[in-house]
């Protein structure tokens, strides 16, 4: 009988879940009426300096631009994890390398914490920017001497069910740049 009950309450747990999901008119689809991955959004990432200690930490500022003739919403959560982490819990993640070879000796980040709502997803017109700020690298484990190139990587697949424009869904990566630990 204990079972039954569970079994129960996990069925209209999931509906109402998916009731919630469905009336935010936030979706996680890979392909969908309401995406746009075609369009020519370019991402930069910006360093204050190139020369920084071991203890302090690295801030950068990404610099979304759309280059099309059409607006589109883009994703503005700006959610920063490793890789590794699904796309579906986070947007960012930052790729470091070390003499040419990929440099991750942590395993956690953890930037701009939160859901998907409505409100993340912003308009972004026609040679408009749109920034943020992150942490290239976080001073909490400190990096090795050494040089280093970091670039950002832009991964959204939510969507917002909307008839005014569509959302920017794919994958983009920044230039990199180039510093220096001391």
């Amino acid at each position: 009988m204990k079972n039954y009950h569970v079994s129960v309450i996990t069925i209209i747990l999931l509906v109402s879940l998916s009731i919630v999901t469905s009336c935010s008119g936030i979706k996680y689809l890979e392909k969908s009426e309401h995406a746009i991955n075609s369009a020519n959004l370019t991402l930069k990432l910006e360093i204050d300096k190139d020369i920084f200690n071991a203890s302090e930490n690295i801030k950068g500022t990404l610099i979304f631009t759309n280059l099309d003739t059409n607006e589109f919403f883009i994703n503005t959560r700006f959610y920063c994890r490793l890789e590794e982490h699904s796309a579906k819990k986070r947007e960012i993640y930052i790729e470091i390398y070390k003499d040419n070879e990929r440099y991750q000796p942590f395993t956690y980040t953890f930037q701009n914490a939160s859901w998907v709502k409505k409100q993340h997803f912003k308009i972004i017109e026609p040679n408009q920017m749109i920034s943020c700020y992150v942490y290239v690298w976080d001073s909490y484990v400190p990096l090795e001497k050494g040089h280093y190139k970091a670039c950002a990587v832009y991964e959204n697949y939510y969507t917002m069910k909307t008839k005014k424009c569509k959302t920017f869904t794919g994958l983009i990566k920044s230039n990199f740049v180039s510093f220096e630990i001391e």
